[in-house]
């Protein structure tokens, strides 16, 4: 904004322009005002004369008189000043051109030549000298590089705190240590591997749902079709599954049905194998979490929760045995038998797929069902009813240390403990360990063991496989595969010590969650899988994807553009096998991956090899040229599978009611008796009238066919009657 016309602004370049005074600071020079400082400053008279006149005297004081401005205000006799126009607006300065004009003519003897400004409005014409100008950029460079440098310190710092944190902090890479890491626990495994071509390495890593080998008009008849579809596509690893919705939605199949169907399927895939390639048996799996659900007259346990609501080992063991062996009679070689999820949030919508909520105890639980699973079992030795009511508990002793897990994943450690010397869980910590994760070598000892644990026959015939690896057990909400947030510390104190047991106890196989952990999927998490699982762990079983994993990880979850993107993330993480729900395509992605040369078939094979593994390891995997089976290490050829499951029986009626009673005792030691002198008085009494007598007794007065039960509550006769207000 101007207020002046022309002559006011040449009135003051002529000012300028005139020989100034010798300024008392010799080292500063004047110069003139630039057009841009014409236009800030307007010339006016000084109201006061003599030496350090104007608006007051005096460096310092309100109004300087600007000695030593790089400012020249004209000659000595002069008189004019240069003034702001927001201060002249402030003061009510409004000279006239006549003053101006007055003061060129010398009208005032003397006045102070020079900037006279409030203090306040210093800055304002100091920003235009050079020197100002240099020192202010100076400024402004500081000021950037100050700044730039903390938030340098501040990425540094967050960045650094993520890798801290991040779940391959406290599962550090280790170099492979020669006899840890191979395809296989033994040469038969290599040899067969190198034998394969690489639709058959992809082949192995196949896992097929039933139900999309069943035909559509019947879903209980087999679609030869889509069989034949598969085996010329490389084969099949695995089927999993059944073709019933639910035990209960339709009639569920009997031992000798499911053999018949297996029989069937078996020599189905052996004259379709592949030439070229040795023909390999498929392995079939069943979700079996409480018994063999799936098979008509097997027997049925409480559930994982009720399992692990008896505190008692030896039901952990009867659980796991009584399953192996009906699952051995049915054709099944494996069987996801018990989850490893440590419920930490009552929320979880699959809290009945958990053994508890305490770490300590669901890893010992899950290490007992995996030892009755894999070990041996002799139907003479069944015990009888009067001996499973007088059993003895081996309850678990919540003072053995989490720490030492491989007292955990032996079952004759139940009755031993360690004193806690610092608080009620365990030990204190070794010497130079700090916290989770580090140390370097937090699993250096359990990591040895289940590498030689890769390499054990399995006696029953029957792998376990555990489920879900690992922290969908603490969802962020009660919808089903909720995300979880977990911290360092959570992940490896809570929720990863039940599958560091279950390794510990043999495991072959592990089941991976569909769900996130710290925003990124499990399957897509290399630090969770080649990291810890096979670097630090040294598991040399498959890792098996799973239900439709990868459409998951596109539609819900949205870290691929699409399946091909999400199966290529899979396998870059360390996914090995995967197929169920994924429409029978799982295996065409993999060799897509193979064919752009971002998946090499020997890397390929190395996850046939697990596969393989598995099969070694249960006993189906027929011998090699260099390894053929001996009486140390035998092996069956296909043919010799399928004989050997049609030479099956089906079990004997007393002893499947003998497991009954186990089913029974199980279910008895799991009960949690609630007392209602614990409520409030104000609320009602809660009463509690369960048959907990054998229901196969004639004689038990609780048979709720009696009509004669004193405890029916329809009996008006029954002083217990809960109507009745008189009732303590």
């Amino acid at each position: 904004e101007t207020d002046t016309t022309n002559n006011d602004t040449e009135t003051a370049r002529n000012a300028l322009q005139r020989r100034p005074r010798q300024s008392r600071i010799a080292h500063k020079k004047p110069r003139k005002m630039t057009e841009v400082e014409l236009d800030v400053f307007e010339v006016v008279d000084s109201p006061l004369e003599g030496s350090g006149s104007g608006y007051a005297s005096g460096p310092g004081s309100g109004y300087a008189s600007g000695y030593g401005s790089e400012y020249s205000g004209g000659s000595s006799d002069s008189g004019t000043e240069f003034v702001p126009r927001a201060l002249k607006k402030d003061k009510g300065l409004s000279p006239s051109l006549e003053e101006v004009e007055g003061a060129r003519s010398g009208r005032r003897k003397r006045a102070t030549s020079g900037l006279r400004i409030h203090t306040s409005r210093a800055l304002l014409p100091s920003i235009y000298s050079p020197k100002s100008q240099s020192m202010l950029s100076a400024s402004c460079l500081a000021a950037l590089a100050i700044l730039g440098g903390a938030l340098a310190v501040l990425f540094c710092g967050f960045f650094a705190y993520v890798v801290d944190h991040s779940p391959s902090s406290y599962c550090p890479s280790q170099p492979a240590e020669e006899g840890l890491r191979v395809v296989g626990p033994g040469g038969r495994v290599r040899e067969t591997v190198e034998q394969m071509d690489a639709s058959s390495r992809v082949g192995q890593t196949r896992v097929v749902s039933v139900k999309e080998i069943m035909r559509e008009d019947d879903p209980l008849s087999l679609n030869e079709t889509a069989v034949r579809d598969l085996m010329s596509l490389g084969g099949v690893g695995a089927f999993y599954g059944s073709p019933f919705s639910s035990p209960l939605s339709s009639p569920v199949w009997s031992f000798s049905s499911w053999r018949s169907f297996l029989l069937r399927l078996h020599s189905l895939s052996l004259s379709l194998s592949s030439p070229s390639s040795p023909a390999i048996p498929f392995l079939f799996g069943l979700d079996s979490f409480h018994g063999m659900g799936y098979v008509r007259e097997a027997t049925v346990f409480p559930h994982s929760i009720g399992v692990g609501a008896t505190f008692n080992r030896s039901c952990g063991e009867e659980v796991g045995r009584v399953t192996g062996w009906e699952a051995k009679r049915a054709g099944v070689q494996w069987v996801t038998v018990a989850g490893g999820g440590v419920c930490s949030s009552p929320s979880w919508s699959r809290l009945y797929q958990s053994l508890g909520q305490d770490p300590l105890l669901v890893s010992s639980l899950l290490s007992s069902i995996v030892h009755g699973l894999h070990g041996p079992y002799d139907p003479s030795s069944s015990p009888a009813p009067s001996d499973l009511k007088d059993t003895k508990d081996t309850n678990i002793n919540i003072n053995i240390n989490p720490k030492n897990l491989k007292d955990l994943a032996d079952p004759s450690s139940a009755s031993t403990s360690k004193s806690p010397s610092k608080g009620s869980r365990g030990t204190e910590p070794e010497e130079g360990e700090t916290g989770p994760g580090k140390k370097s070598g937090m699993w250096r000892a359990e990591r040895e063991e289940i590498g030689a644990k890769g390499g054990e026959r399995i006696e029953s015939g029957v792998g376990a496989m555990v489920a879900h690896y690992v922290g969908e057990s603490s969802p962020s909400s009660s919808l089903d595969l909720s995300p979880s947030l977990l911290s360092p510390s959570l992940l490896s104190l809570i929720h990863l010590p039940p599958f560091v047991s279950a390794l510990l106890a043999g495991t072959p196989s592990l089941s991976l969650s569909t769900s996130s952990v710290n925003s990124l999927p499990v399957h897509a998490s290399p630090s969770l899988l080649d990291d810890l699982l096979r670097s630090a762990l040294n598991f040399s079983g498959p890792a098996v994807a799973g239900e439709s994993a990868m459409k998951r990880m596109v539609e819900e979850q949205r870290v691929a553009a699409n399946e091909q993107k999400a199966v290529e993330k899979g396998l870059s993480a360390g996914v090995d096998a995967g197929g169920r729900g994924e429409d029978r395509r799982w295996g065409e992605r993999v060799m897509g991956e193979v064919d752009s040369g971002r998946e090499s078939v020997e890397r390929v094979g190395e996850r046939a090899g697990r596969m393989l593994t598995l099969k070694e390891r249960v006993g189906i995997l027929p011998p090699s040229p260099s390894y053929p089976s001996e009486e140390s290490s035998p092996a069956l050829t296909y043919s010799q599978t399928i004989d050997l499951l049609a030479s099956l029986q089906d079990p004997d009626p007393d002893l499947l009611a003998a497991h009954r009673l186990q089913a029974l005792h199980v279910a008895r030691q799991s009960l949690v008796l609630l007392r209602n002198s614990l409520l409030p008085s104000s609320l009602p009494s809660l009463p509690l009238r369960l048959p907990l007598s054998d229901p196969s007794d004639p004689s038990d007065p609780s048979d709720p066919s009696d009509p004669s039960d004193p405890s029916d509550p329809s009996d008006p006769s029954d002083p217990s009657d809960p109507s009745d207000p008189s009732d303590p």
